[in-house]
């Protein structure tokens, strides 16, 4: 994988070829999708007489200027979401064509772009632009730096925050509109602690802000859309956030769209690692008192190596991944927590850190519900903590 994305960058450089390029994206993403070859080669077929017809009707310079904008989403995990049954099923990058006719202002809504705020950061240099050529400019790394503002942002060369608590909360936050219900369940913690935010590089909301008045010790870290998320997590781990921690908890917005009950799994997941101040303090004794516990998951969510879905369609990737993190055949039989969510202490996941997972390591955002690394990680991670001598409890 780490090679193909290398190879996918340097396309990127040329919107010409970034064109071209998007079609055997477009190739991986039916074929990740079905594992039967002839069904996603004709699911493909259909797509590129989609892109054909396409070309047709908008004209070669407005089809390169869309493509470059789905080419960048496509890199940077951005996608929004389609209402009509005709495109239900496509890539997630795939944009409507009438966005090259709106400003942007006129964009749909989307959890993590404000169009209103998107088109104030940008009124002074793309005051004649269309939504198009201000997304590809948002999904730069380094665009309109006045998203940030006011916000405590962790830059990648990070700085030692100024600890206040021996608790931290790292939270993914892909959903903003969601975190009045997390904090719900986080203000139960009984003791002082510390925030972590990682959201997408490129979300550009005020919604943050709203944060830092609920609770003010809060740091945010924008990342690429990739690995969901545990690569987030593994960026937090990489830089030695968690290190001065006595403790930590990891949990994340959650719809899981995919599954007709995902809101009621997320509230049994945080109820039982989150329920009130009472049980929140037993688990935060269980690690005071064993300083060899390295993580406490929720058991609604335990999966055993009898369930179908211990492995399901993670084989190869789990295989190849044991090899790469010295795991023994026996430990990949262990049980795992579905949803990583959980309480655990920093140092139990050093093997993990150790690792030195990257970017070009995760799979690009292709809508998968199975068979990526962040979910052969999920499932490794109490074989990794075991490998460090802790040991794993649950709720």
């Amino acid at each position: 994988m780490s090679y193909l994305n290398s190879v996918l960058l340097r396309i990127s450089k040329s919107k010409w070829y970034a064109s071209i390029a998007l079609l055997w994206l477009e190739f991986l993403y039916e074929r990740s999708h079905s594992p039967n070859f002839k069904k996603a080669l004709f699911l493909f077929l259909s797509l590129l007489k989609f892109r054909v017809k396409r070309l047709w009707q908008l004209g070669w310079s407005r089809y390169i200027h869309i493509s470059e904008l789905e080419w960048a989403a496509a890199l940077s995990g951005l996608g929004y979401s389609h209402h009509d049954n005709d495109k239900a099923s496509r890539p997630p990058w795939l944009m409507p064509d009438h966005f090259l006719d709106l400003t942007a202002a006129e964009l749909p809504s989307h959890s993590l772009i404000n169009p209103l705020f998107l088109s104030e950061l940008s009124a002074s240099s793309f005051a004649q632009k269309n939504a198009v050529s201000v997304l590809i400019e948002l999904l730069k790394n380094d665009s309109f730096p006045e998203r940030w503002r006011s916000l405590s942002i962790l830059e990648n060369n990070y700085n030692p925050i100024k600890k206040s608590a021996r608790i931290a909360v790292c939270l993914h936050l892909f959903y903003p509109e969601m975190w009045p219900e997390l904090f719900y369940f986080i203000k139960n913690i009984p003791e002082p602690f510390d925030l972590f935010i990682s959201i997408p590089s490129y979300a550009c909301t005020k919604e943050f802000h709203k944060i830092t008045t609920d609770h003010p010790s809060v740091y945010f870290l924008p990342c690429i859309n990739r690995g969901r998320d545990v690569l987030p997590f593994i960026h937090l781990l990489k830089m030695n956030i968690f290190d001065n921690y006595d403790i930590a908890l990891k949990i994340h917005s959650k719809k899981s769209l995919h599954i007709t009950n995902g809101s009621l799994w997320l509230n049994k997941l945080l109820g039982s690692l989150l329920a009130d101040k009472k049980s929140i303090n037993k688990l935060i004794k269980s690690f005071d008192d064993n300083s060899m516990l390295g993580m406490i998951g929720p058991a609604s969510s335990l999966i055993e190596q009898s369930n179908e879905l211990h492995q399901a369609c993670n084989k190869r990737e789990l295989a190849k991944f044991s090899i790469r993190a010295n795991l023994s055949r026996d430990s990949l039989c262990l049980p795992f927590f579905a949803g990583t969510m959980f309480w655990f202490c920093p140092k139990a996941l050093n093997d993990l850190k150790a690792l030195n997972l990257a970017e070009e390591d995760f799979q690009l955002e292709m809508s998968q519900t199975d068979g990526t690394l962040a979910h052969v990680i999920e499932r490794c991670l109490w074989p990794l903590i075991e490998k460090s001598n802790y040991s794993v409890d649950k709720t």
